[in-house]
């Protein structure tokens, strides 16, 4: 015969509350041992159920088998409970909503979770539910930290920062990106690149290469349309870098940006410039990949006399230009 909630507790407890005496939470895990089943334990387990549940027998206790025999409530509310054991600063000008809003239970498993600090998925996945729109897993590009963990990147709480930033750009992408930062602090560096790696990137997802925020070639040559060239037309003036002001030109005013980039098998920007930064003015690199093998050809720079400049490469020979 099956037995009802009456002679469970009967069984289990002589006396009301139903909690009291040294086996109270052996008692609740007579009926709630799969709230303890978990790969990450809350610590607060181990201080006991009432450390932060207060339980309530019915009187008279129900006969119906599927009715509780008793009530439960949390000894204060959340957040402020969680707050006396987990310091977590507070921003009221600038806290995440949901913790703020919802609490600390939105995000996080009371008791045991099969994620890291009891989150209730995924660190990622458990963001896109507020953020789909900034992560879109379909995109050709993610941010390995976006796909891993937000939390890489962003204070999930909340702090001063916009966008609860952990620390400003580019000196917290630098952190990872330890190459391009040695090319942003060369004698020569990319504007945009010094002020705000967002200026070109999207730190999340991009539909194109690199987490770049508007369509570039992706391998060393292109046919030239502006469509194609649009991140580098957001700054530059295509009709200055082709036309007669092009610094890059012959003693007679030829525009070698235009020989180099329109045509068929043209050169893409990132060939000869660094976007990051370079010891060559310019931003020109000290090296250039060639080929589908990736053949690394020098790339210098140097004085011509008469105020000329001279490309020398192993392109071709040495060859002249105005700056």
């Amino acid at each position: 015969m099956k037995r009802g909630w009456l002679g469970l507790f009967l069984a289990l407890c002589a006396a009301t509350p139903l909690l009291a005496g040294e086996n109270e939470d052996a008692v609740c895990l007579k009926c709630h041992e799969n709230l303890i089943r978990g790969r990450v334990r809350h610590d607060a387990l181990d201080e006991g159920c009432t450390a932060c549940h207060e339980v309530e027998m019915q009187e008279p206790l129900p006969k119906d088998p599927d009715v509780s025999p008793h009530t439960t409530r949390l000894v204060s509310e959340d957040p402020a409970l969680c707050q006396e054991c987990h310091d977590v600063p507070e921003y009221p000008d600038n806290a995440h909503p949901p913790v703020e809003e919802e609490g600390c239970a939105l995000c996080h498993n009371a008791h045991t979770s099969a994620f890291d600090h009891l989150l209730r998925d995924k660190p990622y996945l458990l963001c896109r539910e507020c953020h789909a729109d900034v992560l879109i897993l379909s995109y050709r590009t993610l941010h390995a930290p976006a796909d891993s963990s937000c939390a890489s990147c962003h204070d999930v709480h909340g702090n001063p920062r916009e966008g609860y930033l952990k620390a400003s750009s580019p000196e917290m992408c630098f952190e990872c990106h330890r190459e391009v930062q040695q090319e942003v602090l060369s004698r020569y560096s990319h504007d945009p690149a010094e002020e705000d790696c967002l200026n070109c990137h999207d730190p999340h997802a991009s539909r194109d290469v690199h987490l770049l925020k508007a369509y570039y070639p992706e391998g060393p040559y292109a046919y030239y349309t502006p469509l194609r060239y649009a991140l580098c037309w957001d700054c530059h003036d295509a009709e200055e870098v082709f036309g007669e002001s092009d610094p890059f030109r012959t003693p007679l005013g030829k525009s070698l940006h235009r020989v180099h980039v329109q045509r068929k098998k043209g050169r893409i920007c990132t060939l000869c410039h660094s976007p990051h930064g370079s010891d060559q003015e310019r931003l020109i690199r000290r090296k250039v990949p060639f080929g589908e093998t990736g053949w690394i050809l020098p790339l210098e720079i140097l004085p011509s006399g008469g105020g000329k400049k001279q490309c020398s490469t192993a392109c071709h020979e040495a060859r002249s230009y105005s700056p």
